[in-house]
């Protein structure tokens, strides 16, 4: 039984991860590969910004235009990957190997 006066230090977690927000300088390219790869749509999109979602969200990935971004150094800080779980693993290999992830629409991303 904790001592009176002391918090729980229990830290209440999210129940998932709501959105991720990605910046580009190839920023068309970006947006098509991953509408084709997840079977996304735009909620939002002009030639500066892309919301994208598969699901009820209003957006679970934002890609942002921003000229002059350049390819980072493999020793830079920054994002790893992404990861998405598919309910069968069958699904993932069909998309990638669907044709309709081109391998020029994976260049640059």
């Amino acid at each position: 039984m904790p001592n009176q006066g002391q918090q729980d230090s229990k830290v209440l977690s999210p129940r998932a991860l709501a959105h991720v927000v990605l910046r580009t300088s190839n920023f068309k390219p970006m947006v098509a590969f991953y509408k084709a790869f997840l079977g996304a749509h735009a909620t939002f999109e002009n030639e500066f910004l892309s919301f994208l979602t598969y699901d009820g969200e209003h957006h679970r990935i934002a890609i942002g235009n921003v000229s002059g971004t350049s390819e980072q150094a493999p020793t830079s800080a920054g994002l790893e990957h992404l990861a998405f779980p598919f309910i069968i693993c069958k699904i993932f290999f069909q998309r990638i190997h669907s044709g309709k992830l081109e391998e020029s629409s994976l260049s640059g991303l």
